[in-house]
């Protein structure tokens, strides 16, 4: 598999463990026509011990899904409150070893080519996620609503995370906004500004 690059366009919206457990009673999700899949997911967060990829406004990922791994770095963009826009750099890769040459075709290249950050990159954080999501037709969009739920780890240390993801896959934002205010409406939902990413980075300042 190449190299792609993506736009990601998404919100993200905080759940508690009874709001998961009203969502996935209420058959609102179940009952949208399209596909429902579960997937365990867990993400390896890296960066250098003075985070020169965050600083950049970067998260380097190493994912694991379904028995692929996957190098990701993730930034760029923008946020407007729980809107999020960013870019992609996706590559499969054969294993967890994080591999800097991928990041050569990055905004983070000079980095890797200065040789500032390739032996100093280091696993900062994890989040350990179980994934119910539902690919669906909205309007005249695509739209992955995906529904998280597991945690944060650093050591021995841990942060619980529930959130709900609502994903433009193809088609008009104006789609995305309009099913994540129904579905917002529907539950009293409280938007989020922070990605996975920066949730970690800021539980591990919390332990310092």
């Amino acid at each position: 598999m190449s190299q792609t690059v993506e736009n990601e366009v998404e919100l993200k919206f905080l759940l508690t463990p009874t709001l998961v457990n009203t969502i996935l009673t209420s058959q609102v999700l179940p009952a949208l026509d399209g596909t429902h899949e579960r997937d365990p997911i867990i993400n390896y967060y890296y960066d250098t011990p003075a985070f020169d990829l965050q600083k950049r406004g970067f998260a380097l990922r190493l994912r694991k899904k379904k028995g692929q791994f996957i190098q990701s770095l993730k930034g760029g963009g923008y946020n407007d409150k729980a809107l999020h826009h960013r870019q992609e750099w996706n590559q499969l890769i054969p294993d967890l070893t994080i591999a800097p040459s991928l990041l050569l075709n990055t905004p983070v290249a000079d980095l890797v080519i200065s040789g500032g950050i390739t032996p100093l990159l280091k696993p900062l954080f994890l989040t350990d996620i179980q994934r119910e999501f539902w690919h669906t037709s909205w309007k005249n969009s695509i739209v992955e609503v995906a529904l998280d739920q597991g945690f944060i780890v650093i050591g021995d240390h841990r942060q619980v995370m529930h959130e709900l993801e609502i994903e433009l896959v193809k088609g008009h934002i104006d789609d995305l906004l309009d099913l994540a205010h129904h579905v917002q409406q529907l539950w009293q939902l409280i938007p989020i500004e922070q990605s996975k990413a920066a949730k970690g980075y800021a539980f591990l300042a919390s332990l310092k």
